[in-house]
């Protein structure tokens, strides 16, 4: 099965509106992953630019097992646009989902193209530091 991607339905609210969307990356397709990831790239610099309100989850997954990674787009109290990272690991079968854990938090994304062609965008932390996201 080659990957998914899916535009889940807009959730509107009465301050705000926020675009909710998918990717599905089989662990068995590591030719198509780095394309696959490229498209959620875009979709959050894209998102970004436009200062629009985004929850992108990204699944990897496997026959029992995988991980879920979500990355909000939003202001945060303060009016201030913020990028964060959370990760879920899960394997099948479990009794309790695990808990997201925080992966990383950001004030920034920096596109870079890089040598395959791919579009990657890095979280740019408040002290400058980059992190990679779905990592």
């Amino acid at each position: 099965m080659v990957g998914l991607c899916s535009a889940q339905p807009v959730i509107r609210t009465s301050e705000h509106t926020e675009i909710h969307k998918s990717f599905l990356i089989p662990l068995s397709s590591k030719a198509n992953s780095p394309r696959q990831l490229s498209a959620a790239h875009r979709f959050l610099w894209h998102n970004w630019q436009r200062k629009q309100r985004v929850v992108v989850d990204v699944t990897f997954w496997g026959m029992d097992f995988g991980a879920v990674h979500t990355v909000y787009l939003k202001p945060d109290d303060k009016g201030r646009w913020t990028i964060t990272e959370y990760s879920r690991h899960y394997q099948l079968p479990e009794r309790e989902p695990e808990a997201a854990k925080l992966v990383a938090t950001g004030i920034n994304l920096r596109p870079r193209r890089l040598r395959n062609g791919m579009f990657v965008v890095r979280l740019v932390a408040q002290n400058g530091t980059t992190h990679s996201l779905f990592q």
